[in-house]
């Protein structure tokens, strides 16, 4: 049975309502549909839902919309429904050939990584993290004293870029940064065209300033695991080193 086939059963069986996929893999594995030595299954399945999620924004989404069969909801966490539940024959997608062993899950930049590019992959069940150089950087900047966001590019230190930008406006500050790998400025500015208050400048609605704080949420979580992870690594070498 592969993954997408027992979210369904596991849907079905629980009358169609939204799960999550930590609580979608419980089930599954409570009844023994899927055996596995992936330390992370949930994070595969969440990634092979994400790819038939009819709301997804994911690079990987299948591109026939007949081959859509799940519907997300929601944030913290997102939980998914089948689009139709009484359907008998629901296509399943090849779930190699749509995440083959590798997915990318999330790309973050900082000061703390010397605004490298932070990737972090779900590997064959398991999750990786590769630092590489970073292009170019999508910014938000705040200016507090006339409530507004600029969403920009640059090709250069974002610090930098905000120094710059201060010799006409001083009371700016750096309030977030993507690698436009993840989030483009176009992207960003068609996402949130309503809110356009002049150029690149928008009104601090909830929906800009909620969507920021979810992305600064899932920053602070992927570079506090990171850090985590490099401690361990870290100490196994030195342990490593104490046993030769």
């Amino acid at each position: 049975m592969t993954f997408s086939e027992a979210a369904i059963k596991i849907l079905r069986d629980n009358k169609n309502l939204p799960m999550s996929s930590k609580d979608i893999w419980s089930e599954i594995e409570k009844i023994g549909l899927i055996k596995t030595n992936g330390k992370t299954p949930w994070a595969t399945l969440n990634a092979i839902l994400i790819c038939s999620d009819i709301n997804s924004n994911s690079k990987y989404k299948v591109k026939n919309s007949e081959r859509l069969m799940f519907e997300s909801i929601g944030k913290n966490p997102m939980k998914f429904r089948l689009l139709n539940l009484n359907e008998s024959d629901v296509p399943i997608i090849n779930e190699e050939q749509n995440i083959g062993t590798e997915l990318l899950l999330y790309e973050i930049t900082c000061k703390e990584i010397n605004w490298k590019k932070l990737s972090l992959y779900n590997n064959n069940e398991n999750l990786e993290y590769r630092i590489s150089n970073c292009d170019e950087f999508t910014y938000i900047i705040e200016d507090k004293h006339h409530p507004s966001l600029k969403i920009g590019k640059t090709t250069n230190d974002p610090e930098q870029r905000l120094s710059n930008l201060k010799t006409g406006n001083p009371s700016i500050s750096l309030y977030h940064v993507f690698p436009s790998s993840l989030y483009t400025e176009k992207e960003l500015h068609e996402k949130f065209q309503d809110y356009k208050k002049d150029l690149e400048w928008f009104w601090p609605t909830n929906g800009l300033t909620y969507f920021l704080s979810e992305e600064i949420e899932k920053h602070k979580e992927i570079l506090n695991s990171y850090n985590k992870k490099k401690e361990l690594d870290n100490l196994e070498k030195v342990v490593m080193n104490l046993l030769k």
